[in-house]
């Protein structure tokens, strides 16, 4: 079994809790260092695991690796791939990907599509393999409509996320690409479209950063739904209890799951438990957060060995961000 060697460029939260635990435990990786432009912060989350941390340093210092996992804010990334791409190096990076289409098209045109990925852990998701097979075999009739709504009243400190009110940083702003761009994907990925029309969008702005958003947009364009496309309602929020669901509508019943990864798929009339069925799924796929971000990786590293365009391959996201920038862009001219 060949050792792959990984680096890691953000000692936040996210590689903290989730990353590092992850890629620790596979036996055919090696996390080589990480680095952090926080010092302090990259020392302790080193000492904390065992992983060598890199002191200051410019992004044509940081030592070679066979992949290298990006975690830090999009708007301070660039100069990190302009050192990678020319190294033959594997480059995971976290969500958003990019704050505009013709910015995650020239990108992912840069490196081979095997070599960059972009963390869209959702789609390794038990309920998501469900749903995306309830809707291309049409056996309850075809699709009618998706909703999807998530969030909650936000008081934490969030002390690890301060750049989303840096715009410098984040570039783009708050929930929607924090947030939101998961749930959006989601929908994108179990349906298999290639178009979009964003309809309606309101944004809640606290300053420049979004707290809250209602869209209606309707998804086309895939051999799985009907000519005329499908319609997403959807709504994400740091200011008030969401349902924190995604709801199908078919032709002769509605299926739906919550948006955590253990979430079952029911089918019935949600108003009438007495009508619900539990659906038994025909694949395995992830149950926990760490699954997931498991399965992430083996995708992304098997796909890099064998030189094959992995799951969660930065070209197959490419709408994903096209949608963002269309929610902004839309929400901006109606505001």
């Amino acid at each position: 079994m060949r050792t792959l060697s990984v680096g890691v460029i953000g000692a936040g939260d996210i590689a903290r809790k989730v990353h590092l635990p992850v890629l620790l435990s596979m036996p055919d990786v090696r996390v080589r260092w990480i680095y952090d432009t926080a010092l302090d912060r990259s020392r302790s989350v080193g000492r904390a695991f065992g992983i060598p941390a890199l002191g200051p340093c410019e992004p044509a210092d940081l030592p070679e690796c066979d992949a290298i996992l990006i975690a830090i804010p999009v708007g301070v990334r660039n100069a990190y791939y302009d050192v990678l791409e020319p190294r033959a190096t594997g480059v995971l990076t976290e969500k958003p990907f990019a704050v505009s289409s013709d910015e995650h098209r020239a990108l992912s045109l840069r490196f081979e599509p095997y070599r960059l990925a972009c963390g869209y852990m959702r789609r390794f998701y038990t309920s998501t393999k469900l749903l995306k097979e309830l809707i291309a075999r049409r056996q309850f009739g075809c699709l009618r409509r998706i909703r999807v709504s998530e969030g909650n009243r936000s008081t934490g400190s969030r002390v690890d996320r301060s750049y989303l009110d840096d715009v410098r940083q984040s570039a783009m702003g708050g929930i929607l690409s924090e947030l939101g761009c998961h749930s959006l994907d989601l929908a994108l990925f179990i349906t298999g479209a290639q178009a979009y029309d964003v309809r309606t969008c309101e944004f809640v702005l606290d300053g420049k950063v979004d707290r809250k958003i209602s869209a209606c947009i309707t998804l086309r364009e895939s051999e799985h739904l009907p000519s005329s496309g499908v319609i997403l309602d959807y709504c994400v929020s740091w200011l008030d209890r969401q349902a924190n669901s995604i709801e199908l509508e078919f032709e002769h019943c509605t299926a739906w799951t919550a948006v955590s990864p253990g979430g079952d798929v029911y089918m019935g009339e949600r108003e009438k438990p007495s009508t619900w069925i539990r659906l038994v799924p025909t694949v395995s796929a992830a149950r926990t957060a760490n699954q997931a971000f498991y399965l992430q990786w083996r995708s992304f590293l098997d796909g890099l060995v064998s030189r094959s365009e992995s799951e969660i391959s930065a070209r197959s996201a490419l709408l994903s961000t096209s949608l963002i920038q269309g929610l902004y862009a839309h929400g901006r001219c109606h505001a």
